[in-house]
């Protein structure tokens, strides 16, 4: 049995409405089923998420809070930052830019002195280390030759600096690169 141009291409369109209609249109018609089934019912839909004051218990010598609403722990979190005296140890890193966001950002400035949140040293290295690095910094693995050693002695520039001990790397905002040294720790 042979088909004609005009029965392949009719073919073709029922394949495709087969493989790719057909689907969607049952995906239509379940999220209908579904938003009419649960309108006007008391489900999971139509309650507020639960939300429970923060629960502090002690352990050892010292307390865990437990919280399960954002707004609590990031109150206190704030709270924690402005009453430090030392230092602030955070772990947690995601933070919009919304309200919530920037009241981080101020109350992190705020206590490290710091005019705007992207001036305190870290965000600002942080930021650094993410760029492009500056063009008139040299990109070179730390070694005694700008080209690399074919036998594998690349690493001749740690044994320098090891014997000299004066070079560590700085912090990103204030990195002058190193320098090309010798096994022996002369620079070059």
């Amino acid at each position: 049995m042979r088909l004609s141009p005009g029965g392949v291409m009719r073919f073709l369109r029922r394949l495709l409405l087969a493989v790719f209609g057909v689907p969607v249109a049952l995906a239509v018609v379940m999220s209908l089923v579904d938003g009419y089934r649960s309108r006007g019912k008391r489900g999971r839909r139509g309650k507020p998420f639960p939300v429970t004051p923060p629960l502090t218990n002690s352990v050892g010598d010292g307390t865990v809070t437990t919280y399960t609403f954002g707004n609590d722990l990031y109150e206190d979190m704030i709270a924690a930052i402005d009453g430090a005296k030392k230092q602030i140890f955070l772990e947690t890193y995601i933070w919009k830019g919304d309200e919530v966001g920037q009241r981080f950002k101020q109350a992190l400035a705020q206590r490290y002195g710091a005019a705007k949140f992207e001036q305190l040293p870290n965000v600002e290295d942080l930021r650094i280390l993410l760029c492009d690095p500056p063009p008139a910094l040299p990109i070179h693995y730390p070694r005694v030759d700008p080209r690399p050693d074919p036998e594998g002695k690349n690493f001749d520039w740690f044994l320098g600096n090891n014997r000299v001990g004066q070079y560590t790397l700085p912090m990103p905002s204030r990195d002058q690169g190193l320098p090309l040294i010798t096994r022996e720790g002369n620079e070059l």
